[in-house]
């Protein structure tokens, strides 16, 4: 007899009475159960290995589905910077890249292109001018600054703790101003 019939017996108010098939199991019988007990026990290695396959093949899935959108998406860059369109263009663009020129004909004149500005360092060159600056916007203030001071304007003298240190350390305004004029300060404080 297994548990669920043991249990619909208990359950049905057989409890203590015999039903006189409990141990008429041969011995074969009994053998199978005991050895399905100890498989329960123990775990059956051929469905551990197979569980370890499929975990290790479901990872390996999203490993491929990962790279593959990877490859997808550096396919699209590649083609959009080829026709002259900003690389931050495909983040727009959704489908297979074998679809993109079609796209780009229904899209392509609302899309931003791709800045040329070799074209217009090349045409500064030519003209006999100076390149363009390589300074950023919010540096040519202070490039301005050391320009206009010459060639004869020193550079700050120790590190930037140093400095201020100094600074601190001045005892009266016209110490200060001392102080940052030979460090290149071109501004005079009357206080």
């Amino acid at each position: 007899m297994d548990l669920a019939e043991r249990e619909k017996l208990e359950m049905s108010g057989g409890m203590g009475y015999y039903a006189g098939d409990l141990y008429d199991e041969d011995e074969n019988g009994l053998a199978a159960q005991q050895a399905a007990q100890q498989q329960q026990g123990k775990g059956n290695p051929l469905r551990d290995h197979l569980k370890k396959v499929e975990d290790q093949n479901s990872e390996l899935q999203k490993q491929l589905a990962q790279l593959l959108t990877e490859n997808r998406q550096a396919k699209i860059v590649t083609a959009l910077q080829a026709k002259g369109y900003d690389p931050a263009v495909a983040g727009l663009y959704g489908g297979e890249p074998d679809k993109l020129d079609e796209w780009l004909t229904n899209v392509g004149p609302l899309l931003a292109k791709a800045s040329t500005d070799t074209s217009a360092q090349g045409q500064a060159q030519q003209q006999g001018g100076a390149p363009a600056s390589t300074v950023p916007a919010e540096g040519q203030a202070a490039l301005q600054q050391m320009q206009q001071a010459g060639n004869n304007a020193a550079a700050p003298a120790g590190s930037e703790a140093e400095q201020i240190a100094q600074m601190r350390n001045a005892q009266d305004p016209m110490a200060l101003m001392q102080y940052l004029q030979s460090q290149g300060n071109q501004h005079f404080w009357n206080g």
